[in-house]
């Protein structure tokens, strides 16, 4: 198998092009002045002087485009030229209908995004709030189970007081009724006169 070797050979520019520095005088000058319009002879008819001058009229973008071609041609034949206008080499895209249709599902997702972001944030703060209550009932019932234990611990004290009382009573008349029966005056009388303790 022969290997034949490949070397890179500039673009040869064609030898009836002008030098670059002219042809961006040109250019310019073309893009500024209306492009060889050509205007019917005198003799003419009056429609046929119009409809020329029209279809001459609408020669004129064309021509424009092709001038810059020729001068982008140009420039990419001398590299040094190509960084002066970058724009002249950049390729403009035309939006396609599957473009705006990517975009519309973009925008589509980017919604349904941002409302379901918003209904989360929503739903946290319910949250907050529903915690928060939570939090405030049960310190309530703490608060009330307290006073409820309190309360219960009062009464309990109240009732031990009681009976202890009742006892101590049913105690004194017991050892009256005894002091009585064994006809001890003093001890009967020491019983019956209310003392400190009473």
């Amino acid at each position: 198998m022969k290997v034949t070797s490949r070397r890179f050979t500039g673009l040869l520019s064609p030898s009836n092009l002008a030098q670059p520095t002219q042809d961006y005088a040109d250019y310019y000058q073309i893009i500024q002045t209306p492009i060889a319009l050509s205007h019917p002879p005198a003799s003419a008819h009056g429609k046929l002087r119009a409809l020329i001058e029209l279809k001459s009229l609408k020669v004129v973008e064309k021509q424009r485009a092709q001038a810059l071609r020729a001068l982008v041609a140009e420039r990419l034949t001398h590299g040094s030229l190509l960084p002066l206008n970058r724009a002249d080499f950049r390729r403009t895209r035309k939006p396609t209908i599957r473009d705006a249709r990517m975009t519309e599902q973009l925008e589509r997702k980017q919604r349904v995004d941002r409302e379901r972001r918003a209904k989360h944030k929503h739903i946290e703060q319910l949250l907050v709030i529903c915690d928060h209550g939570r939090d405030v009932i049960a310190v309530n019932r703490a608060a009330q189970d307290n006073v409820l234990r309190l309360g219960r611990a009062v009464q309990s004290i109240h009732a031990i007081t009681e009976k202890e009382e009742q006892k101590r009573i049913e105690r004194i008349s017991k050892e009256r009724l005894k002091a009585l029966k064994a006809d001890d005056e003093e001890a009967y009388t020491a019983y019956n006169t209310p003392t400190s303790a009473d």
